[in-house]
């Protein structure tokens, strides 16, 4: 039987908003000059040292000198020199590592064409279709390298994950040269340009706020590996200074949600193919080749603007009591670190303030569905949390004012903002830290005699033995690379996928269809992107208005699911399904050019031999 694909594009009329980068630099000291004028390497918003005290209405817990405050968003070069210098002034207790360079073959990510690179999935050039730009990835462990890691409590923090919610990133970098910086100084092994004495107490606790029974610095890395990794560099540098073209991004170069990508327990939404980004594969590996179990992990996410500047949410998936009075205590934890954290700011109140107070809430923190009244599928804090990811105790956050609420691109920088963002999150992280080392007693009691019902009945079912599919061991099929959907083509292609009687194992079809842009904004949010199947044998075919007329055999399988148009995304529209499938994509007819290609993988069981096209109408 004959299997025909196409690729198709429905698009609408869009218009695009430009806004131009412009501000003055983060600034970061990136060498042994400029750290010491700076006294961090990276300084806070409210920065207020060398002064004993801080001014009103900004947060005490600010860290370097005032002369170096922060005065914009952390740029992605910026992140690489300052954690070089971070690397430099602290040996023993940092190391900054590319993905590729430490974990992958060594390839240059900027000239790599492979999905199997741990590199980003790469911005489309500007005014170029089809062309990327990729980017190393990195993570940041933090520990003390002179205590083995045999018996040592293990932590994985994502920061910005969704680009535009910045409050991870910022916060982030900071945590990471606090307790660098207080475990040196707490060793007597700083250097003498570290000021030891500008950072007291020493030993200097976790939980800062005071009020709690905290651990020093300098025994939580004795006793634990802490990683914070950046997902997406993509979205990152989209929003760079550099970019001209400052806007920040919630997806990857692909226009894929990363936050909908990682493999779960049971359902997953359809449009989603778990781990079909080059991002989430190579951070799936690489924290999977570290270590199989992990101990913690908070997903670190912004929000607009709601009843509580700061949400911390407990995942969806099941626990036993002990993991859930482990993760309860946490958030209790944080929460009242928080309370005490953030009451510099005027923005907010007290858990305990009037209800008709304007202001918002610190904190607050229960289930997602309960919380924020939403659900999704994919999600990585739900993948550090499954047995199917890291198996530790996993939580999100959500942090108001770091997202498209900031001037409509996450682009302006607001000191007092930024401030209760990396403190915010140090409540968090440090909280989890500090609690996991010194862990409730979480036994399960009961008042009285305990019984048991015994029943000897046992179901069982020994299943089916599973073997490869027929066609496992073959190639795929060769990529059909440089296709220009343009309106001479009304937007479509046609094209065959072979099977295991053309000697081709094509388990799965991925088309990729990519927009002309500037700066890796586009308007591809604002159009359609299909994988349709032909289906000339079977009546009643059903399918996709925006695209065909009825009664022509196409059925849809799978699209791109986009969740808003306010983005702007260019992106390589990556639709996965298996070889019954067919795709179309491309970009709206104003631009009058579209890139596209269509890629088999084997990822999944090999179907028939069938033949595909690409086709689209505006709609």
């Amino acid at each position: 039987m004959i299997k025909l694909v196409r690729l198709a594009i429905a698009a609408a009329a869009f218009a695009t908003l430009f806004f131009v980068g412009g501000g003055t630099a983060s600034p970061v000291a990136s060498n042994d000059t400029l750290y010491q004028l700076c006294g961090r390497v990276f300084p806070d918003p409210h920065a207020y040292w060398p002064s004993p005290v801080q001014t009103l209405a900004r947060s005490p817990f600010a860290k370097g000198n005032a002369a170096c405050a922060a005065a914009d968003f952390l740029q992605y070069d910026e992140l690489t020199s300052g954690m070089q210098q971070l690397d430099h002034l602290f040996p023993d207790f940092i190391q900054f590592s590319a993905l590729e360079r430490s974990f992958g073959d060594g390839s240059e990510c900027a000239t790599s064409t492979s999905n199997q690179d741990f590199c980003s999935a790469g911005l489309p050039r500007q005014g170029v279709p089809g062309e990327r730009v990729r980017s190393d990835l990195y993570l940041i462990r933090v520990t003390d390298e002179r205590v083995p890691d045999t018996d040592k409590k293990f932590f994985v923090f994502p920061l910005s994950i969704h680009a535009i919610e910045r409050a991870g990133a910022e916060a982030g970098v900071r945590m990471a040269e606090d307790l660098a910086t207080w475990a040196a100084c707490e060793s007597h092994i700083a250097p003498v340009i570290v000021n030891c004495s500008q950072e007291a107490p020493i030993p200097h606790p976790l939980l800062e706020a005071g009020g709690q029974d905290s651990i020093t610095a300098g025994d939580a890395l004795k006793r634990s590996v802490i990683y914070f990794i950046f997902p997406n560099a993509d979205g990152w540098k989209r929003g760079d200074r550099d970019n001209v073209v400052r806007f920040y991004q919630r997806y990857n170069g692909n226009g894929v949600d990363m936050n909908r990508d990682w493999p779960s327990v049971g359902y997953t939404f359809k449009p989603y193919t778990p781990w079909s980004e080059p991002e989430t594969r190579a951070f799936g590996k690489v924290l999977k080749q570290i270590k199989g179990k992990w101990d913690g992990g908070i997903d670190l996410h912004g929000q607009l603007i709601d009843r509580a500047f700061s949400f911390t949410l407990l995942g969806q998936g099941q626990k036993d009591y002990s993991k859930n009075q482990r993760i309860l205590q946490t958030v209790k934890g944080a929460w009242s670190d928080a309370e005490a954290r953030l009451s510099w700011s005027p923005l907010i109140k007290s858990n305990t303030a009037d209800p008709d107070d304007p202001r918002v809430y610190g904190v607050q923190w229960g289930t997602v569905w309960d919380t924020i009244d939403y659900t999704t599928t994919g999600a990585l804090g739900d993948w550090i949390d499954s047995p199917l990811g890291l198996d530790a105790d996993g939580i999100d956050n959500e942090m108001s004012l770091s997202h498209v609420s900031n001037c409509g691109t996450g682009a302006c920088y607001e000191t007092g903002v930024e401030q209760l963002h990396v403190d915010g999150n140090k409540s968090l992280v440090y909280s989890m830290v500090n609690f996991t080392l010194k862990p409730e007693d979480t036994a399960f009691r009961v008042p009285g005699k305990v019984g048991y019902v015994y029943d000897p009945h046992v179901l069982s079912n020994s299943g089916q033995p599973l073997g490869p599919p027929p066609g496992a061991g073959l190639p795929p099929q060769d990529p059909i690379e440089g296709v220009l959907l343009t309106p001479a083509n009304s937007f479509r292609y046609e094209f065959v996928v072979k099977g295991p009687d053309e000697d081709v194992y094509n388990g799965g079809l991925e088309g990729r269809a990519t927009p002309e842009n500037v700066a890796g904004i586009g308007p591809s949010s604002l159009t359609s992107v299909v994988l349709e199947q032909y289906r000339p044998d079977e009546p009643n075919v059903s399918e996709d208005a925006g695209c065909g007329n009825g009664g022509d055999k196409w059925a849809e399988v799978n699209r791109y699911y986009n969740q808003s148009s306010i983005y702007l995304q260019t992106r390589t529209c990556r639709c996965p399904a298996d070889t019954a499938s067919a795709s179309r994509a491309g970009s709206p007819p104003p631009l009058r050019r579209t890139a596209a290609s269509y890629v088999s993988t084997s990822r999944s069981p090999a179907r028939r031999r069938g033949r595909t096209r690409a086709s689209s109408r505006t709609r």
